[in-house]
């Protein structure tokens, strides 16, 4: 597993149903991330011995399937409005309220988060830009939440980010990865 540090900024964007573009929707910016855990996610591939006598006569063995990656996130700062994008449900500048029907449920959406890049791994190092990694069809849920005496509540949320093959003719891929210069 691959924990970021560091993060400047994210950007949720909301998808159609289908994962399309949604032309209408309004990206939500969040500056308070504490930390993004991202873990691959691979189906094994079947494997397959034949044996005969005393020895092994055959190994078939079908390669693992990179699926995508499954996030938690971790924010500072309660966001009403980025609840409300990931998992659902009515959120503005103040409140949220749980999703209680179908119209409520969660369409997915892109995550673009920026990280800040830096060319050597000594306190001396200077920021070289960013690396910016775009999660392209995410479905988001709530991730665990304790409250303790003199500790703060985190915000945490569970995303899977997948690829998107309900339409053939633009299919993007789960995750992608780049250095960039600035956050644009």
């Amino acid at each position: 597993m691959s924990v970021l540090n560091g993060i400047r900024q994210i950007r949720v964007t909301g998808l159609l149903a289908d994962g399309s573009t949604d032309g209408s929707a309004t990206p939500i910016v969040d500056y308070s991330i504490q930390s993004l855990d991202i873990a691959p996610v691979y189906v094994d591939g079947n494997e397959a011995i034949l044996r005969g006598g005393d020895s092994i006569k055959a190994i078939v063995k079908e390669e693992d399937t990179f699926r995508g990656v499954d996030l938690t996130m971790n924010i500072a700062v309660v966001n009403y409005e980025l609840k409300a994008a990931i998992v659902g449900g009515n959120g503005d500048t103040d409140s949220w309220e749980a999703p209680i029907d179908s119209t409520e449920m969660p369409y997915p959406f892109k995550l673009e988060v920026w990280v800040a890049n830096y060319t050597e791994s000594d306190s001396e190092s200077t920021q070289d830009g960013f690396v910016k990694y775009t999660f392209n069809f995410c479905k988001g849920r709530l991730g665990s939440q304790s409250a303790a005496d003199q500790s703060f509540a985190v915000e945490q949320y569970v995303i899977r980010a997948r690829r998107n093959d309900s339409n053939p003719s633009n299919i993007l891929p789960a995750v992608e990865m780049e250095e960039v210069s600035s956050i644009v």
